[in-house]
């Protein structure tokens, strides 16, 4: 599931290829402080998320991907 997601998603932004940007997993507020340093600095940021999805309404988040959590059987596909 997260695999096609990404997947999906990475191909969406493929055609700039001089953009480096961050990913950010997790939730919770540690997660939207990061988001916020990256963005201000003008880092395009990704945020997956499985639980605490408060950075997803970030201004400088860029795309949030829903993902089944790192317990799950499915975390890796």
């Amino acid at each position: 599931m997260l695999s096609q997601n990404f997947d999906n998603a990475v191909a969406a932004d493929a055609r700039d290829k001089s953009v480096i940007g961050a990913i950010v997993f997790g939730g919770a507020h540690g997660s939207l402080a990061v988001i916020r340093s990256l963005g201000r600095q003008g880092v395009p940021v990704w945020f997956l998320a499985h639980d605490n999805k408060i950075a997803k309404y970030s201004r400088y988040t860029k795309k949030c991907i829903d993902w089944c959590g790192a317990k799950s059987p499915l975390a890796l596909e």
